[in-house]
């Protein structure tokens, strides 16, 4: 699948620091113009197992603000996916982002450092209808900012259920 996307927002939503105080975030909005080109592909590379992987590019111009503040600029997804049987299925996802600025008021623009991601799943089909999962992200510990100040928390473990209706 290939994809170009075009968007015109009148009133785009950004998160920006409020002058006030240095950790606080405010609402400010702006018109902009998104041009995105996106690619999606799935493989199937062996009976048992697939890749899916996805890359976006996205040019967002904002009318007043300098930069679509923590937006990124580039996306990029790669999920291989391993059925060990027909209830057991095991993935591993590797995430990337980069080109993202925030807005600090004593400091101008900043660049973020870029969003590297590898997690590791299972899922477990009890049914149809039901399956349970569990999930750790961040395997590279990586303390990447998705807002200013604010780093991620280190590895981190999910798990949950999926019901389908």
């Amino acid at each position: 699948h290939l994809g170009v996307r075009y968007r015109h927002t009148d009133n785009d939503l950004f998160f920006v620091p409020e002058k006030s105080f240095s950790n606080k975030y405010d609402l400010g909005y702006d018109e902009t113009q998104l041009v995105s080109v996106l690619a999606d592909m799935r493989l199937k590379l062996r009976n048992s197992l697939t890749a899916d992987l996805g890359f976006v590019y996205n040019d967002c111009k904002p009318v007043a603000e300098a930069y679509a503040w923590y937006r990124p600029v580039v996306e990029g997804r790669l999920k291989l996916t391993y059925d060990v049987n027909e209830k057991l299925d095991l993935n591993a996802t590797f995430l990337s982002q980069g080109g993202r600025y925030a807005k600090v008021w004593d400091k101008g623009p900043v660049k973020l450092n870029d969003v590297f991601d590898l997690g590791l799943g299972a899922d477990y089909h009890v049914n149809d209808q039901l399956a349970v999962f569990a999930r750790l992200d961040n395997l590279l510990n990586q303390k990447y900012q998705l807002y200013y100040d604010y780093p991620v928390t280190g590895i981190e473990f999910f798990a949950g259920m999926k019901m389908s209706f």
